[in-house]
């Protein structure tokens, strides 16, 4: 592995279902099926604070994973910083120091790239992560899925068999 900085390229198309514009999107669409369907006008409230209270728990755990790996830089810059939210509440958060993530009620699993001694694919878009101390598994969406592969054969060595 070379101590310099490899290069990640990040895609346009790639896009999460909690940025501002999708949420957006989604209620405009909830709007005119209200007005399609009147009687689902009167459900109208509730789910606008679903989709808030969602937002929020997503925006928080996003944030918490960030913190995490930034803190293991000891005040460096990272030329890689990739924050995934996968499903509604669980984070993955990757940079020049490792990977954090973060899922609710349970303790976040900080891995050193030195740390991993597997990353595999489980399935389509699911990646297990693996340490002598612990291991999880996230569903990454398709976008992001390539993105993370990349940047983790770029950051652990191949093993050729």
């Amino acid at each position: 592995m070379s101590d310099q900085p490899s290069e990640i390229k990040t895609r346009d198309e790639i896009t999460q279902i909690t940025s501002l514009p999708a949420i957006a999107t989604g209620i405009v669409v909830w709007l005119l099926f209200c007005f399609i369907v009147p009687p689902f006008l009167l459900l109208l409230p509730l789910v606008l604070v679903i989709l808030a209270a969602l937002f929020m728990l997503s925006q928080g755990n996003d944030a918490k994973a960030k913190k995490i790996a930034r803190s293991h830089l000891a005040g460096r810059t990272s030329d890689l910083e990739i924050v995934e939210s996968a499903g509604t509440a669980t984070a993955l958060a990757l940079n020049d120091w490792g990977v954090v993530y973060v899922s609710p009620g349970k303790r976040p699993v900080e891995m050193a790239w030195s740390e991993i001694n597997s990353v595999e694919e489980t399935g389509i878009g699911v990646l297990a992560f693996r340490s002598s101390k612990s291991k999880f598994e996230i569903d990454c969406s398709l976008g992001r899925y390539m993105l993370i592969t990349e940047t983790i054969y770029n950051k652990i060595p191949v093993e050729s068999k």
